[in-house]
């Protein structure tokens, strides 16, 4: 989810190695190589035209519609989201095992 004032760009492609694989399977192999290599930058538009994000929402509608999608989020059992996030992780090629935010 992001809001129309989003972009979305890997300035870090200027002083760092991109994490370019999960990004590939998500968007595709020419807006992701475009994204890493060569710095395009990406509106909430064109995010959401290429499926780097679910839904786009005014600057102001941007935390009501996140505490929604955390809500329905939450309906679902802890142990079942669980064993869903280890998945998408295994299918992006990490180590579900390892802490998220060392990803």
């Amino acid at each position: 989810m992001a809001s129309t004032t989003a972009r979305f760009a890997h300035p870090e492609r200027l002083f760092a190695e991109v994490v370019y694989g999960p990004l590939h399977d998500l968007v595709g192999g020419a807006v992701a190589r475009e994204l890493t290599m060569a710095g395009r930058e990406l509106d909430a538009t064109e995010a959401l035209a290429c499926g780097l994000v679910s839904a786009v929402v005014e600057p102001e509608d941007l935390a009501a519609a996140a505490i929604a999608l955390a809500a329905r989020v939450a309906e679902a059992p802890r142990a079942s989201l669980a064993r869903t996030k280890a998945k998408a992780l295994r299918r992006a090629g990490f180590d579900p095992a390892a802490a998220t935010l060392d990803l």
